[in-house]
């Protein structure tokens, strides 16, 4: 039982006992009169390390097996931690190379220089080797018809590829965006999945989003090789939809302890072996709270 004391102005149990308590109802007897409660705490196991002994280790050969179990487990993934880092930081750069591409399509003598981003989708057969086109449209002026003509095949699946171009006319907002495709690769290859886009204007750093999700294929979707698709609105931008996507990944990698352990995220100055470290601490620590209470 316990008592609000006004000078003080905390909750205190002098001159209050429990006489009678069940699960529903306590009674309290105290010897002044104020604003009194109850609280209750639950009292841990006393765990006694120096009495234990080896001979007791048999009855519990159930924590036993799972701290060595763990040990050893952390004892390999530790040693080879370096190895591993070694590996992904070397798959990253070879695969970073691959998918993130920047090409200039002009030699940007032009007053105005844009940046357009475009996210090709991580889905099966998304990536393109037709020729893609594309033409901004703003509240100013509108960008000509510019084609991505280069050798290397940079719209492959999962790609994120930066076009860098110049401009007589400032565009102003940016309010679509028109892309498209000549239809020209082979097979699976001529059709195109876009997920995203977004375009910087370089000189005010303004950037303006585009939510595609679309195929540009003439044997998927509607059958259409030419998009046009509207700028998003700060609603756009706040919506579930694409926050929770943006978000998914970074949680689930970053912020999962034991998720994280596997998919490192790179640059983190959160090592891999001090991510092994705090799970096996979690784990033991957690096995000492379940003896506990």
């Amino acid at each position: 039982c316990i008592y609000w004391s006004e000078t003080q102005e905390d909750w205190r149990t002098d001159g209050c006992v429990v006489k009678q308590s069940t699960i529903t109802s306590t009674i309290c007897h105290c010897n002044h009169l104020t604003a009194f409660g109850r609280d209750f705490a639950t009292p841990p196991n006393t765990l006694d390390f120096g009495g234990l002994s080896f001979s007791d280790l048999v009855d519990n050969g159930a924590v036993l097996t799972t701290v060595i179990v763990a040990l050893c487990l952390y004892s390999v993934m530790l040693l080879s931690s370096h190895y591993v880092n070694i590996y992904c930081y070397g798959l990253f750069f070879h695969t970073l190379l691959q998918l993130h591409h920047a090409v200039r399509l002009d030699d940007l003598q032009n007053g105005y220089l844009y940046r357009l981003i475009i996210w090709t989708s991580a889905a099966r057969h998304a990536g393109t080797e037709s020729t893609v086109t594309f033409k901004l449209v703003g509240d100013a002026a509108n960008s000509d018809v510019r084609v991505v003509d280069i050798a290397e095949k940079v719209f492959t699946q999962g790609s994120q590829v930066t076009l860098t171009f110049s401009t007589a006319e400032q565009l102003g907002n940016v309010e679509l965006l028109q892309l498209m495709h000549d239809n020209s690769g082979e097979g699976s290859r001529a059709s195109w999945h876009v997920d995203r886009a977004a375009v910087e204007d370089v000189t005010t750093g303004k950037m303006s989003y585009f939510f595609c999700n679309e195929w540009l294929a003439a044997d998927r979707g509607d059958g259409q090789v030419v998009k046009i698709f509207p700028v998003a609105t700060e609603e756009d931008l706040r919506s579930f939809g694409f926050l929770f996507p943006a978000s998914l990944r970074s949680n689930l990698i970053e912020e999962h302890l034991f998720l994280s352990v596997a998919f490192t995220p790179e640059g983190s100055t959160f090592t891999r072996s001090q991510r092994l470290g705090c799970c096996l601490s979690l784990l033991l620590v957690s096995m000492v709270s379940s003896a506990m209470w």
